[in-house]
């Protein structure tokens, strides 16, 4: 049996599974209606040394404080959603968003797909992003008017509508297969890897890398054009 220490839920604490993130949440209520509160200083206070007193360190409580700032999205996460026991995420934006990173690379796994790098993979993420307001239209468009000509920033309604369309392409391709009863094991296997392939864009946002977005969508309608026939044909 290939289980370890971490296979089954250990709710104690709450650095591998949920634990205390179960209640604390933001979202729960006491008897008394209060909410339970996720912040680290409900449980957790930070001591640092400020000054030498002659008879030893002085030292300081504090709340402990994020390196990142956690605003918008990020505040409503629990600790446990990058934190999940070893080393903790580099504090970058693509320290927890390596899907979107990869995606920014032109790096997919369906394969047979090679897109050269977004033009906006390196770019600072909050050069677009505001914290707060991650994906926002009103937020974003201003934004690309900055470094842009006047405007551009109405190409997010272009590429949404381009996009939307690409995976509503590739679903419909993918529909008869999937209501098909008599589908083989092969057939399965090819309907997870391009259901994958779509979730993976969903994900990691198929505005980060628009002809990366379009390509994985041609590529599935490609592999369902081309899925053996079910059994009993």
């Amino acid at each position: 049996m290939k289980v370890d220490w971490r296979a089954y839920p250990d709710n104690i604490g709450h650095k591998i599974f949920d634990g205390c993130f179960r209640c604390h949440d933001g979202k729960h209520r006491s008897d008394d209606s209060r909410v339970v509160r996720k912040d680290c200083s409900v449980c957790h206070e930070v001591q640092r040394p400020i000054a030498a007193d002659g008879r030893g360190e002085v030292l300081e409580q504090r709340v402990p404080e994020h390196p990142v700032r956690l605003e918008g999205t990020h505040a409503e996460l629990t600790c446990s959603a990058c934190h999940t026991g070893g080393r903790a995420p580099e504090s970058t934006c693509a320290g927890c968003h390596k899907r979107t990173q990869r995606f920014l690379e032109g790096k997919t796994t369906l394969p047979g797909v090679e897109v050269s790098p977004a033009a906006m993979a390196g770019v600072d993420c909050d050069s677009c992003h505001d914290p707060a307001r991650l994906r926002e239209r009103e937020a974003l468009a201003p934004r690309c008017d900055q470094c842009h000509d006047e405007g551009y920033g109405e190409m997010i309604d272009l590429w949404k509508e381009e996009a939307t369309t690409g995976r509503n392409k590739a679903l419909a391709s993918l529909a008869p297969l999937k209501n098909n009863p008599k589908r083989s094991p092969e057939l399965d296997r090819l309907l997870t890897q391009a259901q994958a392939a779509l979730d993976e864009v969903d994900r990691a946002g198929a505005l980060h890398n628009p002809p990366l977005a379009d390509a994985v969508y041609e590529a599935v309608v490609k592999l369902a054009q081309t899925a053996p026939a079910p059994a009993g044909k």
